[in-house]
């Protein structure tokens, strides 16, 4: 059990809480949860900070302008959660991590992307998963099984053409969708170990491993799979179509699903994207938010409250739900889906090329492989890409 005992603060005792907010069902279930919390506690009084940010750079200004004052704080996990850590704005929790046993109660994928050099800086919260999409009843009235490698994919791609069903559906403007086409086939092909290497700066676009994903995405373009027109698209119009059976699969966050009717969202369904080279690696994307404690907030005992409160499956999970995302704690009661059984499943778990390398370079990169999909010159988007990365080396 998680220690949630009021402490023996003063009664004027106020916890600063910032809180990553995306929809106003998420602020009211989080507004309803902060309630029990201080009816479970009534010594301790939350001061909620609602961060509100269309991208991650306004985000991160925004919340720098109230750090000062903030004691706990939902945050985005891995390379993120690591450049507040460099700056020094939020500490390590190991005492309360082990205090709690928190090792148990998540995965160890899943704690990897809240650590740093053996030490944890954060309590997993929120997440949801990349995966390729489907409609079920089409599968079905086609005869298809979800596939398992890159040769049963692309037989699975023209049997929905035969059937004049676009393939692959993609919205490429902005282009964060076209982003996880790269991140999964440099990881199916490459393996963990060389992601990793590219995303942090350290293996060249120019690489064997690199044009091997090129090389393979222009397979998918040369046979024409994607959807006519995805510029003029964003990711989150995509579903839809696969519904109305314009396109056949997907491949999108679970997050995805959170606008669909319910029962369009009983005729959908998921596999892991197929295995493409030799590594064998199920590393997923699944981005992360997470409760981090920050260099104010340690020095309140409080603060440690309201962090387990936020670290229990039932909290989270109201939460959760009211996003359409899933806790990433270990639970009988969270073991309901597939979804959540290839998180817990997975070797690694990543957050998404653009919040694994830095800033400018995902930046870049999205733009870079945006445009690969109209030019499809495999030379020219892996030299541009590794120009930029050769001179974002030059200024560190």
């Amino acid at each position: 059990m998680l220690a949630i005992a009021g402490s023996s603060q003063a009664e004027n005792n106020i916890i600063n809480f910032a809180a990553l907010t995306h929809s106003d069902q998420q602020e009211v279930v989080l507004r309803q949860q902060i309630s029990l919390f201080e009816r479970l506690n009534p010594q301790i009084k939350v001061r909620l900070r609602m961060l509100h940010g269309e991208n991650y750079p306004e985000l991160l200004t925004n919340y720098k302008k109230v750090a000062n004052n903030v004691d706990v704080l939902n945050w985005y996990s891995g390379n993120r959660l690591k450049q507040l850590v460099k700056e020094q704005y939020v500490t390590s929790i190991d005492e309360f991590w082990y205090n709690n046993n928190l090792h148990a109660v998540f995965s160890d994928a899943t704690i990897e992307q809240v650590s740093i050099q053996d030490k944890v800086y954060a309590v997993p919260f929120s997440m949801y998963v990349w995966e390729v999409f489907y409609k079920k009843s089409v599968f079905e009235k086609f005869g298809l099984t979800s596939p398992t490698n890159w040769q049963d994919f692309m037989s699975m791609a023209s049997t929905l053409k035969s059937h004049n069903i676009k393939p692959i559906g993609l919205g490429s403007e902005p282009p964060w969708q076209v982003v996880a086409w790269f991140d999964y086939l440099m990881l199916r092909i490459n393996g963990a170990k060389h992601y990793k290497a590219l995303v942090s700066g350290n293996l060249a676009f120019t690489s064997p491993e690199v044009v091997s994903v090129f090389t393979h995405w222009k397979q998918l373009l040369d046979q024409d799979l994607f959807n006519d027109n995805h510029h003029l698209y964003n990711g989150e119009e995509i579903m839809p179509l696969v519904y109305r059976e314009i396109v056949g699969v997907n491949l999108s966050g679970s997050i995805s699903l959170s606008g669909l009717p319910k029962y369009v969202q009983d005729d959908i369904a998921s596999f892991s994207f197929p295995q493409v080279g030799k590594y064998k690696d199920n590393s997923i994307l699944a981005p992360m938010s997470a409760i981090a404690l920050t260099q104010k907030g340690k020095l309140k005992p409080a603060s440690k409250t309201l962090m387990a409160f936020f670290s229990q499956y039932n909290t989270q999970k109201m939460l959760n739900d009211a996003m359409q995302t899933i806790s990433p704690i270990l639970s009988t009661e969270n073991n309901h889906s597939a979804l959540v059984d290839d998180i817990h499943s997975a070797d690694q778990i990543f957050q998404f090329l653009d919040r694994e390398m830095s800033f400018e370079m995902a930046e870049f990169s999205k733009r870079t492989m945006a445009d690969f999909l109209k030019h499809q010159n495999i030379k020219k988007v892996t030299e541009s890409l590794e120009a930029f990365r050769l001179q974002q080396k030059e200024q560190q």
